[in-house]
């Protein structure tokens, strides 16, 4: 959801309409029919004689942005370069995926103060390993651009996560501390958490509250 909604804001992304099962309601009692597993976000898609409901936000956002070409992956110029520049991005969002978020979510499911500590020190340690040096020309956004790419828009709206929840409830307030502190990083999250299609349809304050009041479930759901 949060990646699919980074990019609908986009001014050069066609207009597009969705089914969020999420906030569905009696006039949408087709939702289970069109969306069984319940998979968010559901982009019903309507051109050229496609009439399909693509699901999950990583996926759609790669359709949107391989059939809409704009700023946020680079088209037009050099069709190496492009190309090149195209799988650096798409390195950097495997990266983050693979090898931070998942730690995101076993902290977030873990009730032992010492072993949250672990663990954000291991999110630590793979940001300064493997995030740090992919940002080393970021200008402000990744690879040098000085507009929002599709790193940004895959990417900030989990890496925000660590301003709202690293308060020593939900996650250790050290790891946003040491996150910071690595030059690129630190530069490029100010940077990017403050873009407006990242921050879109994203009510910070009303989710920590969410999660603080349901927080034993919440670590239930994410237990390793």
């Amino acid at each position: 959801m949060r990646r699919f909604s980074s990019i609908s804001k986009d001014p050069d992304l066609p207009g597009i309409s969705r089914y969020d099962p999420q906030a569905s309601n009696s006039t949408q009692s087709n939702g289970i029919q069109l969306n069984p597993r319940g998979l968010v976000p559901t982009l019903h898609f309507q051109a050229e004689g496609v009439d399909e409901y693509l699901v999950e936000s990583g996926l759609i956002v790669e359709f949107l942005t391989g059939l809409y070409p704009s700023h946020l992956t680079p088209h037009g110029g050099n069709p190496v370069a492009d190309a090149a520049q195209r799988w650096r991005q798409r390195f950097f969002t495997d990266t983050w995926f693979g090898k931070v978020n998942p730690l995101l979510f076993k902290m977030t499911g873990t009730s032992d103060e010492a072993a949250r500590l672990s663990i954000a020190n291991d999110i630590t340690e793979q940001i300064g390993k493997e995030i740090e040096p992919l940002l080393a020309n970021a200008g402000p956004y990744f690879g040098g651009s000085s507009v929002i790419t599709v790193v940004e828009a895959m990417t900030m709206p989990f890496v925000i996560l660590m301003y709202d929840f690293c308060d020593d409830v939900v996650w250790p307030s050290i790891l946003l501390e040491k996150a910071k502190a690595f030059p690129a990083f630190g530069k490029w999250i100010e940077v990017g958490m403050k873009h407006g299609s990242v921050l879109y349809r994203v009510a910070r304050e009303r989710r920590k509250e969410a999660v603080l009041n349901m927080l034993p479930q919440v670590r239930q759901k994410y237990a390793p």
